[in-house]
C-alpha cells in the first residue's frame, strides 16, 4: 500500500526530567561544598593559631661579638633551644639557661675586646706599647696571644667554662701577662715627716710673709721645698761600690714610676731630649753604680730630676691669709695649766713596743674614753703612717697591706681609734688603731701570709678634730702652744684646774 513507510508505528517514550529542579540541587550542592571548605579553612587557621600562641618563646641572644668564640656560643644556643622545644613550661630552668648563656656571651665578648685592644696597642707600638708593658715569650709572641690559643679550643669544646677560661686569660699574679709598675712612697713619706718637723707644725707646711709684710703665706717656700729636695736625696745614697744606703732608696732609684713609666725613661725622654728611649735602652745603664758606663754627674743629674718629681705633687700651698693683730689674753684657755704640763713632760713610762720613726708612747698620758669610736680609715689617714714593733714587718709593708684591703674594701674600712697617745720625746701626739688586713690583702703574688691585725700610730692631725674628746683636744693645744714659748716657768703664774687623770 502505497505510503506505508511514512508512519511511526513503535513506542514513543514520554521525558518526565525536572530540569529546575536538577539545576537548584546543582547549586544547593555548590554552596554546600564552598561553605565545607570555608569550615576547613577556618578550624586550618584556629589549629595554626593555637600552635603559634602556644608554642615555646625563646630568648633572642643577637650575635655576640665572640671572635673565636662562636662554636661555643652557637652549640649553647641550640642546647637551649633543644631544651625549650621539649619542656616548654619549665620556666624556672629556662631563665636560668638564658641567665647562663647571656653571662657567657659577655665574657667571651669581654676577652675578645680586651685581645683586640691588645694588639691595637702592639700595631701602634711607641709609647701605647712601653706603657702597656705586655711579657713576650722566648718565642717572640706576647703571652696574651699564647693563651687565647690555649682557652679557645678547650671552650668551643666545652670542657673549659666561660669563667675558667676568663680567670686563665687574665690571671697576672705571678707577672707573666705584663709587668706591673709599683709606685714609691718615699717621696710622700719624706714631705709628711718635714711637715711634721717644721717650726712644730703639723698641719702647716711652711709660714712666710708677704712681700708687703701683711699676709703671711701658709704653703711652701723655695728653702721649704730644697730642704724637702735634700732629704729625698739623702734616702737615695750610695758608695763608691754602687750599694744604696736604704732598700727603699734603691727601690727609689730604680723603680721610681709616673704614668706606669719608668722615671728613669722620663728623664732621658723630657730632659735630655732622646725620645726614642724605653726601658730596653742601654743607655739607662749610665744611670746604675753598678754598671762600667756609669755617668756621676748624669746621676747627680737624675737624682735633682727624681727628688722634684716625687715630692712636688705632695707640696701644695694653701695661700696668703691676713695677718692677726694681737695675742689671745689668755694662752692656756684651751689648753692645759703650767702645773699639768710640767707632770706630763717629766712622765717618764713609756710602752715597750714602739712605733717606728714615731717611737715609743706615753703610757700613763693616753686616752682611751671620748675619741670618737669607730672611725672611716681612708687613704689620707695613712699619711706618714708607723706600725708597731710587735708586728713582725716594716711601716712601708704594713702601709701596703692596709692600702690594699683599702682597695678591696671599696676605698674605706671602719676600725675603732683604741687611744691617742702622747710621744715619749712629749712633742707630739698620735692615734692608735688596729686595722684588720684579709689574707687576700696580704698576698704579694708569691703566696698570702694570711690575715693579720696590725696596730699602727698615726699624726693627730690626720684624723677630723670633731671626732675627738676634749681631753686629747686640750692636750693637742697644750702641744702647740709650748712651741711658742707659753709654758716658761719664770714667765707663767697660772695655777690652779688641773687636767683630768688618763683612763
Amino acid at each position: 500500500m502505497a505510503g506505508e513507510g511514512l508512519f511511526f508505528t513503535g513506542q514513543v517514550l514520554k521525558n518526565n526530567r525536572d530540569l529546575l529542579k536538577e539545576e537548584a540541587a546543582r547549586k544547593t550542592l555548590a554552596m554546600q561544598q564552598e561553605q565545607l571548605k570555608m569550615q576547613q579553612e577556618e578550624l586550618a587557621m584556629k589549629r595554626k593559631e593555637n600552635a603559634r600562641r602556644n608554642a615555646p618563646k625563646y630568648e633572642d641572644f643577637g650575635s655576640p661579638s665572640v671572635g673565636g668564640f662562636s662554636p661555643a656560643t652557637q652549640r649553647s644556643t641550640e642546647d637551649y633551644i633543644n631544651y625549650v622545644s621539649n619542656n616548654p613550661d619549665n620556666f624556672a630552668e629556662k631563665a636560668i639557661i638564658e641567665s647562663n648563656i647571656k653571662n657567657q656571651n659577655a665574657i667571651l665578648a669581654d676577652i675578645t675586646n680586651n685581645f683586640k685592644a691588645n694588639m691595637l696597642n702592639v700595631s701602634k707600638g711607641g709609647a701605647a706599647l712601653d706603657q702597656a708593658n705586655y711579657v713576650k715569650n722566648e718565642d717572640g709572641r706576647y703571652e696574651f696571644e699564647r693563651r687565647l690559643d690555649y682557652i679557645t679550643p678547650l671552650v668551643n669544646s666545652g670542657k673549659m667554662s666561660a669563667e675558667e677560661a676568663q680567670a686563665y686569660y687574665y690571671n697576672n699574679t705571678d707577672g707573666s701577662l705584663y709587668k706591673v709598675r709599683e709606685k714609691t712612697s718615699l717621696g710622700q713619706g719624706i714631705v709628711d715627716n718635714y711637715i711634721t718637723s717644721l717650726k712644730g707644725k703639723g698641719t702647716s707646711s711652711e709660714l712666710h710673709d708677704s712681700d708687703d709684710g701683711k699676709k703671711i703665706m701658709i704653703g711652701w717656700s723655695n728653702e721649704a721645698k730644697n730642704g724637702v729636695y735634700t732629704s729625698y736625696k739623702n734616702e737615695l745614697k750610695f758608695n763608691n761600690k754602687g750599694v744604696f744606703e736604704t732598700p727603699s732608696g734603691e727601690k727609689a732609684y730604680f723603680n721610681a714610676v709616673h704614668n706606669n713609666e719608668l722615671r728613669m725613661v722620663l728623664f732621658f725622654r723630657d730632659k735630655k731630649g732622646k725620645l726614642t728611649t724605653d726601658e730596653n735602652s742601654p743607655i739607662l745603664t749610665q744611670l746604675d753604680p753598678k754598671s762600667d758606663d756609669f755617668d756621676k754627674e748624669l746621676s747627680n743629674e737624675y737624682l735633682d730630676y727624681l727628688a722634684k718629681s716625687e715630692t712636688d705633687p705632695f707640696m701644695v700651698n694653701e695661700g696668703f691669709k691676713t695677718k692677726t693683730k694681737g695675742k689671745q689674753e689668755d694662752p692656756f684657755k684651751d689648753a692645759y695649766p703650767i702645773a699639768d704640763w710640767e707632770r706630763m713632760s717629766s712622765s717618764q713610762n713609756f710602752t715597750e713596743n714602739k712605733y717606728g720613726d714615731h717611737g715609743r708612747m706615753l703610757t700613763d698620758f693616753n686616752f682611751t674614753q671620748n675619741v670618737g669610736g669607730e672611725h672611716n680609715i681612708t687613704p689620707p689617714t695613712l699619711n706618714n703612717m708607723q706600725v708597731s714593733s710587735d708586728s713582725g714587718i716594716d711601716s712601708e709593708l704594713a702601709k701596703k697591706y692596709i692600702l690594699k684591703q683599702l682597695e678591696l674594701s671599696g676605698g674605706k674600712i671602719k676600725s675603732k681609734l683604741s687611744q691617742v697617745a702622747i710621744s715619749e720625746d712629749h712633742t707630739n701626739m698620735y692615734g692608735i688603731y688596729s686595722i684588720q688586713v684579709s689574707k687576700d690583702a696580704t698576698d704579694d703574688g708569691s703566696g698570702s701570709k694570711g690575715s693579720m691585725v696590725l696596730e699602727i700610730s698615726v699624726p693627730i692631725d690626720n684624723i677630723d678634730s670633731k671626732l675627738l674628746g676634749p681631753v686629747p683636744k686640750r692636750w693637742y693645744n697644750s702641744l702647740s702652744i709650748n712651741r711658742e714659748g707659753a709654758y716658761n716657768k719664770e714667765e707663767s703664774t697660772t695655777t690652779g684646774g688641773g687636767a683630768p687623770r688618763p683612763q
